[in-house]
């Protein structure tokens, strides 16, 4: 198996789930504020700036930071415009009783002029586990690896 595909889809999900992670929390964070706000609960204690900008500008700004991190978690998975011209992705989430983290399925199928590479990353918490398929036959699954390998080299040097 090739390492450079192998390091780059394990980077790729770390960062995903680290972005996940993230943004749950600030998910979390904003509901409460925007709770709270409704509720008429003061809250310059954590946030000091409300006290400067008002109530219905600290709201209206909960919100749009709602709505951003609720996209960010959406395109968490989301490969980079080179490779996605050449994938199919399936992303599929469950959420487990008392885990912080959905539980994700995801698989991208790249269709190459060499072959078909499918690469699937499952996920439990913070934990993942990436497993890269190029068919039966060695030399065309070979073939099927560098060809991919050359398109995440492209996806690098033009991000």
């Amino acid at each position: 198996m090739s390492d450079a595909l192998t390091r780059y889809f394990n980077d790729y999900a770390e960062s995903a789930l680290d972005r996940i992670h993230h943004g749950q929390t600030a998910i979390r964070f904003y509901n409460e504020a925007i709770y709270r706000l409704d509720n008429g609960i003061d809250i310059t204690d954590s946030i000091p700036e409300v006290q400067r900008v008002g109530r219905d500008v600290a709201r209206e700004t909960a919100q749009d930071a709602l709505a951003d991190y609720e996209q960010r978690i959406k395109n968490a998975w989301a490969l980079p415009k080179t490779l996605s011209d050449i994938a199919t992705t399936r992303v599929t989430s469950h959420k487990e009783r008392l885990e912080n983290l959905p539980r994700y399925e995801i698989t991208h199928t790249f269709k190459l002029e060499a072959g078909k590479v499918t690469v699937n990353i499952t996920t439990a918490n913070r934990n993942h586990r990436l497993e890269i398929a190029a068919g039966g036959n060695a030399m065309a699954s070979r073939a099927a690896l560098i060809e991919l390998e050359q398109y995440l080299t492209l996806a690098a040097l033009s991000s």
